[in-house]
């Protein structure tokens, strides 16, 4: 867990699984995330497919299915930020590339070292999510410098 939030991850770097391997494995780590207290919890992703998604990506969209079935089942909303957004709001810039997003996210979780762009990323939507309910300032508001940043997450109910 970094700074309040955690990540699952599965590892298929020799791509000896398969892809219903691959979504048990993801399924049972984010169910496993789960407070069995019933600590409040939000569930926050990046919003990042668009229609001309290569045939590498149609994994993901496999996970993204998965997860919304299973906070459905758990009867849990979830939220969706668009990688501008993202950017925008952990870094000052919408188009800020996945180096300049890494390095500011020691502003906001402490120096960390993300073991790939994936990690970064989760923790930058992470970030962003909690600048948006006004749990972290953005950075150059923390600076004195004020930002506009109007875009909304979409909510997802799943009840």
């Amino acid at each position: 867990m970094i700074g309040g939030f955690t990540t699952a991850s599965v590892d298929n770097k020799k791509l000896t699984k398969s892809h219903g391997q691959l979504l048990d494995e993801i399924g049972r780590a984010f169910v496993n995330m789960i407070p069995e207290d019933g600590t409040k919890i939000y569930f926050v992703r990046e919003k990042a497919f668009n229609a001309r998604a290569a045939q590498s990506e149609m994994g993901i969209y496999k996970v993204v299915g998965l997860t919304d079935w299973l906070l459905y089942k758990l009867k849990e909303d979830w939220h969706e930020l668009y990688p501008v957004s993202v950017k925008k709001l952990v870094t000052g810039s919408g188009k800020a590339d996945k180096a300049q997003v890494a390095s500011s996210l020691a502003y906001y979780f402490g120096e960390h070292e993300y073991p790939n762009d994936d990690e970064s990323d989760a923790a930058a939507v992470a970030a962003a999510f909690l600048i948006q309910h006004n749990i972290f300032k953005q950075q150059d508001e923390a600076k004195g410098g004020g930002s506009d940043v109007s875009a909304s997450p979409e909510v997802h109910q799943g009840v």
